[in-house]
């Protein structure tokens, strides 16, 4: 019996805490980030599945205005061949030996201006949850896991209980109107 953990779990865990970004302080006069307010909204999810990226991009145009950019970020797990102009393709093929995105695709997605990111899919997603943590952003959303020790988003919604990428949104959604109602 073995006491040690698993050396690659170790390392990635330990970059992920050495990599996460505390929530930009507001600016004298800003207003709270939400989904009303933001300029620069990055949706990361897990991009495999064609329904899934066509969920997001359903969404993106339904959400973008005139004053707020929706970005998207794809993880894929595997190579799909997907060719889109409006998605950023991040791989896991591109990633160091124990597990941690890294190339040109990850460099480009640590750039882009973002001041409200929305981590899509599964809690226990380690990549995108890497991706989520090291991005800089004035506030994170993102699927709650009992059982991440590091807290990550600063909204969370049940994501066992909404599985489908669809269902997320719409919770997301939900979490905004009650964040952000006006009081009578």
């Amino acid at each position: 019996m073995s006491f040690l953990p698993n050396p690659k779990t170790w390392l990635f865990q330990r970059r992920l805490l050495a990599d996460t970004r505390a929530p930009e302080a507001l600016k004298a006069g800003e207003k709270p980030v939400n989904l009303a307010t933001a300029t620069q909204v990055l949706v990361l999810f897990p991009a495999d599945k064609a329904t899934d990226r066509k969920v997001v991009e359903d969404w993106k145009e339904t959400t973008r205005s005139a004053t707020c950019v929706v970005n998207m970020a794809g993880y894929f797990a595997r190579e799909t061949g997907v060719k889109d102009a409006d998605l950023l393709r991040i791989t896991a093929q591109e990633r160091n030996w124990y597990g941690v995105p890294v190339g040109a695709p990850t460099k480009r997605y640590f750039e882009a201006a973002c001041d409200l990111l929305i981590r899509l899919g599964p809690a226990g997603h380690r990549e995108l949850n890497y991706l989520a943590a090291s991005k800089r952003a004035s506030l994170k959303v993102g699927p709650h896991d009992p059982n991440e020790n590091t807290p990550i988003y600063q909204l969370q919604f049940d994501g066992r209980a909404n599985g489908d990428l669809i269902s997320q949104l719409a919770a997301i959604e939900a979490i905004f109107s009650y964040t952000n109602a006006t009081s009578t």
